[in-house]
């Protein structure tokens, strides 16, 4: 627990300052569209940038590199992992969340990571994962067929 409290730390410190968090924000700008292709043009994927994207790539890179290192990765692990369009969404959407929020806890993002409806209540899978407490009555509440 004390290792996870220290990369809070960590994370407070180099992005969660008014000066770190202010330049994140200009960077971000409301655009994710232009945030994933820097994001991509990290991951040395084939994308062109605009002068004002290829400025804000040169801090983006730093700060992830930074990031990788405090979370105990090499560059390279970061670069290959960020090729994967789901990883890059999730970067996207932290990064985009701690320009416009802040570093909190729990973190509040730009978008939800994931949606969950539960449509019953009335499951007979039991799943090991799961944490809905499934029962074989229906809420009273529930749709019925």
């Amino acid at each position: 627990m004390k290792e996870v409290e220290a990369v809070v730390d960590t994370v407070k410190t180099w992005i969660g300052n008014p000066v770190s968090r202010m330049i994140l924000k200009k960077i971000y700008n409301g655009n994710p569209e232009s945030f994933n292709k820097i994001l991509k043009k990290y991951a040395d994927m084939n994308v062109k940038l605009s002068l004002s994207e290829e400025i804000k790539y040169q801090t983006i890179k730093t700060v992830l590199s930074i990031g990788a290192k405090s979370f105990g990765l090499n560059e390279g692990e970061l670069k290959e992992a960020m090729k994967n369009p789901l990883i890059r969404r999730a970067i996207s959407n932290i990064l985009g969340g701690i320009a416009t929020y802040g570093v909190e806890k729990p973190q509040i993002t730009i978008a939800p990571f994931l949606v969950v409806w539960n449509y019953t209540r009335q499951c007979n899978l039991q799943c090991k994962h799961c944490y809905e407490n499934a029962s074989k009555k229906p809420d009273e509440d529930e749709l019925n067929t």
